[in-house]
């Protein structure tokens, strides 16, 4: 789970630090930065093993390394991204706790300048230690810090240090794996990110049936491979397409069947009252959530899913049940949402859940975006009360039903 995002001179920020819980939503008008903290994460993930930024990949395309340092700087800054997080279960068999914090600095054309950050671990609720012999040079150094993590500072590839310390000469060979894998954990967690973009849905009536079934559906072969893959998962595994069918039943009362059409390909359905029709000939609202709910259900168990406007094509009613059971399936299953929307009845639902008790402040974090005259954008954490109330309400949606209700009675005032 990733427990904070931080970046400096990144985008329309110079500096954003903000703290993630199970479900984090991010509001605020078009243009504030919302997607940006998506795209930071985003960035790192197609970026593993890699001593530059890949400013264009299979998750995030943008048109060239300029586009990343604000506007707003100049000459061009450096430009960091940070993120920190826990991870368990890295050691089979053991209850092992790695918690972390992962930092980069990159100049303003995208080269890695430097590495930082910091861990610490426990099995079973002791400490880890890593210790050195004497005289042995352990890179990158692991420096004991005041508050139990170890220290680290170098700049070696994104995501994993292992070739750094397993190069390192004098060193036992369990310091090396204990540390090896303490520091796996960062980019472990870059791997477990699954990314539900705002264009989504299946555009074709038939899929290519492909050669197996595969837990990871990635953007690396563009958003048509993303579909394929999806009706190929659906074809091949009927306990997934029951489920999707079932979440889809909660959210817009329409189901979904996967069938093999020879020689070799899939035909999604959608269910309805008069019996099947084909997914692309059905309403956008039905079809947008396959994608959704496919990568909801297929990432593992502490992964984190991103998803722009999950609201996008659906009824408001519609927008609050897919709420419910994207808050219903995070919990059930430990997994990570964190999700941009334009939507009240979205987040007003979260918020009557943790009304009714089912959802917990601790589980629920929201932040309101906002930009000012220059283009620089911030934001603000919502307090969320116990009682499902926000201080000062939501920004942006209760203003604008309260200034459209406002014009409605000025137009019939006016008529009079």
């Amino acid at each position: 789970m990733i427990t904070n995002v931080a970046v400096e001179n990144f985008k329309c920020f110079r500096e954003l630090d903000i703290s993630l819980k199970m479900l984090t939503v991010l509001i605020g008008p078009n243009g504030t930065g919302k997607s940006s903290v998506l795209q930071a994460l985003l960035l790192l993930k197609q970026s593993v093993r890699k001593t530059d930024i890949q400013h264009q990949g299979e998750f995030v395309n943008l048109a060239d390394a300029s586009a990343i340092v604000p506007k707003f700087l100049s000459p061009a800054a450096s430009f960091q991204l940070t993120f920190a997080g826990t991870s368990v279960d890295l050691l089979p068999n053991t209850n092992e706790h790695v918690e972390y914090q992962w930092g980069a600095e990159f100049s303003a054309s995208g080269r890695m300048l430097d590495c930082f950050g910091k861990i610490r671990s426990s099995i079973d609720g002791a400490a880890l230690r890593i210790s050195k012999e004497k005289g042995s040079k352990l890179e990158p150094d692991l420096l004991p810090s005041g508050d139990g993590y170890l220290e680290f500072h170098i700049s070696p590839t994104i995501g994993s240090l292992a070739d750094s310390i397993s190069g390192s000469g004098g060193t036992d060979n369990e310091t090396i794996a204990t540390a090896t894998r303490m520091m796996s954990a960062s980019r472990k967690t870059l791997d477990a990110i699954s990314y539900v973009p705002a264009v989504r849905g299946l555009i074709r009536p038939r899929y290519p049936l492909g050669d197996r079934l595969l837990d990871d559906v990635s953007l690396e072969s563009g958003l048509s491979g993303q579909e394929e893959q999806t009706a190929s998962n659906l074809g091949y595994s009927r306990p997934l397409e029951e489920r999707l069918s079932d979440l889809m039943k909660r959210v817009t009362g329409t189901g979904l069947r996967a069938e093999i059409v020879p020689p070799q390909s899939v035909e999604v359905q959608s269910i309805v009252s008069a019996g099947t029709v084909n997914m692309v000939a059905e309403g956008f609202g039905a079809n947008s959530l396959i994608l959704l709910l496919h990568q909801l259900l297929n990432a593992k168990q502490g992964a984190t899913i991103l998803i722009e406007e999950p609201e996008i094509h659906l009824h408001p009613k519609a927008q609050a049940d897919l709420a419910e059971v994207l808050a219903d399936t995070a919990k059930a299953e430990r997994k990570q949402i964190i999700m941009t929307t334009h939507s009240e009845y979205v987040a007003g639902r979260l918020l009557t859940l943790v009304a009714e008790g089912s959802l917990t402040i601790d589980e629920l974090a929201i932040y309101a975006f906002d930009k000012d005259a220059a283009g620089e954008c911030s934001a603000t954490e919502i307090e969320v009360t116990e009682r499902g109330q926000v201080k000062g309400g939501l920004a942006g949606f209760h203003d604008a039903t309260r200034d459209e209700m406002r014009r409605y009675a000025d137009g019939l005032r006016n008529r009079a």
